[in-house]
């Protein structure tokens, strides 16, 4: 289930049992169980009603402990376990899932994974699926986040249309790196607010104020120099200048990228399936996607040699005086020559 169809339980006091939390919008997330904890339990309830575990020795004790205690002049016990995919090799233990089995009415837990890397295959996952008690948090759809993004502005005194959302939305690469969450987003409103004071904001002011997400740009470059693109590449490398990004941190970006489509190309060769790449790799879902779109069309050799390319780079660049701008735009004029 999504978190609204979770929320709409909660408001139907048809919550109980053991609950799996699972996604990449963590603002969602904190945000769903708020509303759980405020709807069932006021401010003098929750010393004795609520337990806020995470990963310790004693965790499946303290866990058992918690989901067979009646609450105490409350309508509910709830357990809430952070970070569950870090302790995934303790909580993956049929004496633990029998024991959620038996819960009482009256008790609560929910397993927080923040990181939404516990695999689907693990028997803990399973017996969450089987009782539909996935909470899933993905992504708001575009329309819904401008809506979100809008009325935030305007809580804080601002007016702000649905373009100026959707513009700061697409300014932050909100769907293309994983990295960005509504924390940031929202971070980015307040701030855009303390600036404007009161008034309305315009897609100057967000320009001003609001530096532009580069993992794009960084796509777009790998891409045309693998291409020969010349002008193409230079324009992209022009643009994370723009956005006042170091020589040296474009450098490891670049890098970084290369070695991963290196890395790919190397599983694609060894015959590995999507899940080992997967767990070979350890990137954002996006970053996944897109590199693995961008893999296939890439040869190993050049690959081979950017990489070797941008080692000596990264050592001339903490080594030298030499202007490190115009090092990294021979690079590109040598590598689509």
């Amino acid at each position: 289930m999504n978190y609204r169809n979770f929320l709409n339980e909660v408001k139907m006091n048809n919550v109980s049992g053991a609950y799996l939390f699972k996604g990449i919008e963590c603002y969602l997330m904190d945000k769903t169980l708020d509303a759980l904890i405020n709807n069932y339990l006021d401010s003098n309830q929750r010393l004795m009603n609520l337990a806020d575990l995470k990963y310790s020795e004693n965790l499946i004790k303290d866990i058992k402990a918690n989901i067979t205690m009646l609450p105490l002049m409350a309508e509910k016990k709830i357990t809430v376990v952070r970070k569950a995919n870090e302790s995934i090799k303790a909580l993956n233990d049929d004496d633990l899932l029998g024991e959620l089995e038996k819960m009482p009415d009256a008790s609560i837990i929910i397993f927080m994974d923040e990181d939404d890397s516990i695999k689907k295959t693990l028997k803990f996952y399973k017996y969450f699926k089987k009782n539909d008690h996935i909470v899933n948090f993905d992504k708001e759809k575009i329309e819904d986040l401008v809506k979100w993004t809008a009325r935030k502005f305007n809580e804080l005194g601002v007016e702000a249309g649905f373009a100026e959302a959707r513009f700061l939305i697409d300014r932050l690469g909100f769907y293309s790196d994983d990295s960005v969450n509504m924390y940031s987003l929202e971070s980015e409103v307040e701030k855009l607010a303390s600036y404007i004071g009161k008034g309305r904001l315009t897609r100057s002011t967000i320009e001003n104020v609001v530096k532009e997400n580069t993992i794009d740009n960084i796509f777009a470059m790998i891409d045309a120099i693998n291409n020969k693109k010349t002008a193409a590449a230079l324009n992209e490398y022009e643009k994370l200048l723009r956005n006042d990004e170091a020589d040296i941190k474009a450098s490891y970006m670049i890098f970084r990228n290369v070695r991963l489509l290196l890395e790919l190309k190397i599983c694609d060769i060894d015959k590995k399936s999507e899940v080992e790449k997967k767990d070979l790799l350890k990137i954002s879902p996006y970053e996944y996607k897109k590199l693995s779109s961008l893999a296939h069309s890439y040869n190993y050799k050049f690959l081979l040699k950017f990489m070797n390319e941008l080692k000596d780079l990264d050592i001339s660049l903490k080594n030298t005086s030499k202007d490190s701008t115009m090092m990294i735009k021979n690079l590109i004029y040598k590598m689509t020559e």
